[in-house]
C-alpha cells in the first residue's frame, strides 16, 4: 500500500508557551507485507496536524519507493508544510517559521521474511523559514496486515489494509537559524505596588527526540495498474530540555505501485 511518514510533522511546533524542534515524516499508509521484487510506488499526501501547545498546520508532500530485495524497500521523500492560522504580525515580532520543509530517505525491512511485521528507519534534513536546518533520524514497527476483498478467492480485486505500531525519532539542530522570541510578564516590586514588567527571552530551537504511536486503514486494488489510498492517525510526545509538547495528526495519502 502506498507508503509515507507523519504528515502533520509539517506542523510548526512553537508557540508563546513551547519551543521545540519539528521532527521528521513518520506516517507509513502501508502495511507491513512485503511487495514483490521490483515493485515501485508514488505517493502524494496532504495532512492536518495540531496538538497541546501546539500551532495548527497543513502539509503536502512527495515519495516514491522501490522494492529492491525481498523483504526490503528504500525511497525517499519530500514535504512542506504552512500554518494554519495567518498571524503574519504575531509570527514576525516572534521570529516563528511561516514555513517547513523536509527532505528524507527511509528503509523498510521485514525481518525473517515476517509477513505481519516491518522494521522502518529514516533520515533526512529539516528546515524553517528562519534558517534552522536540523538532522533527523527515525525507527519504528509496524503491525498488520492486508485481507483480500471482492472478485474469487483465487484473484480477489482489491485488498484491505489494518495495521499501527510504535514510532521513535529524533531531531538535531546543525544550523540554529533564527531565535524564537518567547515574551511573558513579570510582577516587579519597585515601590507599595508590584508592576506587571513585559519580559522578552531569545530561545534557540533545541533537540527534541519523539514517542509515539500510528495506526491506519486503508484499501488498494489487487490487480494491474494498483492504486489505493490510506487515512492514518498519529499521536507523538515531544520533549527537549526545557519544553515538551504533545501532537497529533491526520493524513490521507493516495497512490499508485508498478508490479513487474
Amino acid at each position: 500500500m502506498t507508503p509515507t511518514r507523519i504528515t502533520h510533522a509539517l506542523a510548526t511546533l512553537l508557540c508563546s508557551c513551547t519551543v521545540v524542534a519539528p521532527p521528521p515524516l513518520m506516517m507509513r499508509h502501508d502495511d507491513p507485507v512485503p511487495e514483490p521484487g521490483q515493485t515501485t510506488r508514488v505517493l502524494v499526501f496532504v495532512g492536518l496536524g495540531g496538538g497541546v501547545w501546539v500551532n495548527e498546520g497543513l502539509g503536502i508532500g512527495v515519495r516514491a519507493s522501490h522494492q529492491v530485495h525481498r523483504d526490503v524497500e528504500v525511497g525517499g521523500q519530500a514535504a512542506v508544510g504552512f500554518p494554519l492560522k495567518r498571524d503574519t504580525e504575531r509570527r514576525e515580532a516572534a521570529n516563528i517559521p511561516g514555513a517547513l520543509y523536509y527532505l528524507g530517505a527511509f528503509s523498510r525491512t521485514n525481518p525473517g521474511s515476517v509477513p505481519w511485521l516491518s522494521v522502518d528507519a529514516g533520515l533526512g534534513l529539516v528546515a524553517t523559514s528562519r534558517g534552522m536546518v536540523g538532522l533527523t533520524m527515525d525507527s519504528g514497527a509496524s503491525f498488520g496486515y492486508g485481507f483480500g476483498v471482492g472478485g474469487n478467492k483465487a484473484e480477489r480485486a482489491a485488498r484491505v489494509l489494518v495495521y499501527g505500531g510504535p514510532v521513535v525519532a529524533l531531531t538535531l539542530p546543525v544550523i540554529p537559524g533564527d531565535p524564537i522570541l518567547k515574551t511573558g510578564t513579570v510582577m516587579m516590586s519597585h515601590g507599595p505596588e508590584p508592576e506587571a514588567v513585559s519580559v522578552t527571552e531569545a530561545i534557540r530551537i533545541p533537540t527534541t527526540f519523539f514517542i509515539g504511536l500510528t495506526a491506519g486503514v486503508g484499501a488498494e486494488s489487487a490487480t494491474g495498474l494498483s492504486m489505493g489510498s490510506t487515512v492514518e492517525a498519529s499521536l507523538l510526545y515531544g520533549f527537549s530540555s526545557g519544553d515538551r509538547a504533545t501532537l497529533c495528526g491526520l493524513t490521507l495519502g493516495t497512490g499508485g505501485a508498478s508490479r513487474q
